[in-house]
């Protein structure tokens, strides 16, 4: 159903694969989020897998903060984020520097959430007098 043509049939395919809760559905979503053709899907994907919450999802979702397309990059930094596991600060903080501003303001978003307003407010600092220095 990922490859329908009918992006409804698409995002009730996730929604089952979400909602069944199962092992081999979680990694059918794994592999469609690192290996599928269509940007919605894989876009789609990440949302879901931030939805789930499993901190298992955050190899998968660093990778995704390659893809070529910011909507992909965007969903995987902002499910990142919905996860809240520590394992993904380094590839957030990567993020900080994507070429697109809304995947940068989801990062910030996100290591906001991970790392508590208080520190990440320390790390803004940082950022900025690093950002004047260049």
């Amino acid at each position: 159903m990922l490859d329908s043509v009918n992006e409804s049939d698409r995002e009730g395919a996730i929604n089952i694969l979400v909602e069944s809760n199962h092992p081999v559905a979680f990694g059918n979503l794994i592999w469609n989020l690192n290996h599928h053709a269509l940007e919605r899907v894989r876009q789609a994907v990440a949302e879901a897998l931030g939805r789930i919450g499993d901190a298992a999802a955050v190899p998968a979702l660093t990778k995704a903060l390659d893809d070529q397309l910011p909507a992909v990059r965007g969903a995987a930094v902002e499910a990142l984020g919905q996860i809240g596991d520590a394992a993904a600060v380094p590839a957030l903080t990567k993020a900080l520097d994507d070429q697109q501003p809304a995947v940068r303001e989801t990062a910030a978003k996100a290591l906001e959430r991970i790392e508590g307003p208080r520190r990440f407010k320390r790390l803004r600092s940082v950022i900025r007098s690093v950002t004047k220095r260049t």
